[in-house]
């Protein structure tokens, strides 16, 4: 009884630590060398915690006194196992607790862990070694670590078999349009603004957050039927890579036949090791374009060396005016002039581009090349100026892609989807334009930026430091990196609400959640 009640204790306690660590997790995809990378920068601490190795010495402490540790009515063991279920129940009730989106991975992952958990308490107690079951709830994030290993055969035999049979449903539609998207930033904007011009009469484009080996897979199993071909022929299918080789698996399944690249920035170079590793990955999707395709690229640094990966045309999008003549639809191959003083007005951007004015329900001037490479593919597979120039006129960004919107008086730029140094710089650029009386920065920093975190984080606060009142920037870490540029004192999230004054500009980058922006309005 003593040892089943205690083995039942051992995984109450380890409960809130596991669903913190998968949901962590979760976020980083599975993968040990983005959680690396993200822990390397953001403090390996997180794996515990603070509280619960706090209240475990404690305790331990105090069972150093003789009265305590001979007593006949007190057990180690099941006071501190206690203490921290108890912990587990106030984490919850204060609605603290993060939680794993409940995929079929994330439910097999959590179930194991706890099998591995009553395993482990199991066995520590035949044995006779009762005290170091009160570890087991603080290395949780070992536990869930050895269950992926073990279910990483499986796992790695179902995503062949899915990959597969989307490569022969693809092959069953040799003459299907196939568009595939990728960059450092941007994709996501350029993806929603191609799909929206086309229609979806025309075209099917992977959803917000499917661009990886096995969502795509498991999309196109699911969206491509022989119907498919008849009603929406071609198929935009965003693409996204933190290693080499992961954007030629996506190309191996969709087989696309025209390319667009918006940029090679920065973003994961703590992965990929440097711009040009990013720029030979991100070009994967124009090594895999076939002779009769077409590429579309913006201009950049690495224009030159990602023509050289095409068999076919490539054209590019400049952020300069380009004295060439345009031919009409098709494009040709070649550069195509956008002009770098883009416009930008309360509804948004406008752009002299293929010889005609357009406007876009965008903010931030940066999104006229996403715009503009968005009207040179659906031009170049015949989509008349007029019918772009109508539709562009109704698009509408995602929820939480560099969209504006007011809530309490507060003026909020909500660019939470993603972030990379590119998309926080175009950020603080905006925010300078503006006119509002008091203007506030809220970001958790940029993280999988390897050596370069600390220089990129002292320049984004230098950039941002005559056009902020106040900048909180969540991770302590970065927000010292982010101080040494912005000079002021830089603070994380308070401990209570923060209500701004009214008509304040919140500026919010990377992934902080809509409850912390909650806390700042009045």
């Amino acid at each position: 009884m003593t040892q089943s009640l205690l083995i039942g204790l051992t995984i109450v306690a380890s409960l809130s630590p596991l669903l913190t660590f998968a949901h962590l997790f979760q976020l980083k995809e599975w993968r040990l060398d983005r959680l690396r990378e993200h822990l390397r920068e953001t403090g390996w601490l997180q794996l515990t915690g603070t509280v619960r190795p706090v209240a475990l010495s404690i305790l331990i402490l105090l069972f150093q006194i003789p009265s305590l540790r001979n007593s006949q009515f007190l057990n180690f063991q099941f006071v501190a196992l206690g203490a921290l279920t108890l912990l587990n129940v106030a984490q919850i009730l204060l609605k603290k607790q993060p939680y794993p989106v409940w995929t079929q991975k994330a439910i097999t992952l959590v179930m194991g862990s706890l099998i591995l958990t009553a395993i482990a308490s199991y066995w520590l107690s035949v044995i006779g070694y009762w005290f170091p079951i009160v570890f087991i709830p603080l290395l949780q994030f070992l536990v869930l670590t050895i269950a992926l290993i073990l279910l990483s055969p499986l796992d790695y035999f179902l995503k062949q078999h899915i990959h597969a049979r989307a490569c022969t449903l693809r092959a069953q539609f040799p003459d299907l349009t196939v568009i595939g998207i990728t960059g450092s930033a941007g994709k996501t904007t350029t993806k929603e603004l191609l799909a929206h011009i086309l229609g979806p009469e025309h075209a099917l484009a992977t959803p917000e957050h499917v661009n990886s080996e096995l969502g795509v897979a498991q999309w196109l199993i699911t969206n491509l039927q022989p119907t498919t071909y008849n009603l929406q022929p071609v198929l935009i299918v965003e693409m996204g890579a933190y290693r080499a080789g992961e954007i030629a698996t996506l190309c191996t399944i969709t087989q696309p036949t025209i390319g667009i690249i918006t940029s090679i920035g920065t973003q994961h170079i703590g992965l990929f090791g440097s711009q040009k590793a990013i720029a030979k990955a991100k070009g994967e999707l124009f090594e895999a374009l076939p002779p009769h395709g077409q590429a579309f690229t913006g201009e950049g640094p690495f224009t030159q060396y990602l023509q050289t990966l095409c068999r076919c045309p490539m054209t590019v999008v400049s952020p300069f005016p380009l004295h060439i003549s345009l031919s009409p639809v098709p494009l040709p191959a070649g550069r195509q002039a956008l002009p770098a003083a883009a416009g930008e007005g309360g509804n948004g951007i406008s752009f002299h581009f293929l010889e005609r004015e357009w406007h876009v329900p965008l903010h931030g001037t940066h999104n006229a090349t996403n715009a503009a490479l968005a009207i040179a593919v659906a031009r170049y597979i015949g989509t008349h100026d007029e019918a772009i120039a109508e539709r562009l006129r109704t698009f509408r960004p995602s929820a939480h892609t560099f969209s504006i919107r007011e809530e309490r008086g507060i003026q909020i730029l909500d660019d939470t989807h993603n972030a990379s140094p590119e998309s926080f710089r175009a950020a603080i650029v905006w925010a300078k334009n503006q006119q509002h009386p008091h203007k506030v920065l809220l970001s958790p920093g940029i993280i999988e930026q390897g050596s370069n975190i600390q220089t990129i984080h002292r320049e984004l606060g230098s950039l941002a430091k005559d056009v902020f009142a106040d900048a909180f920037i969540l991770n302590k870490k970065l927000a010292q990196y982010f101080e040494q540029g912005f000079v002021e004192p830089v603070r994380s999230l308070p401990p209570t609400p923060y209500p701004l004054p009214p008509h304040t500009l919140l500026v919010c980058v990377g992934r902080v959640p809509q409850n912390t922006i909650q806390k700042f309005l009045p």
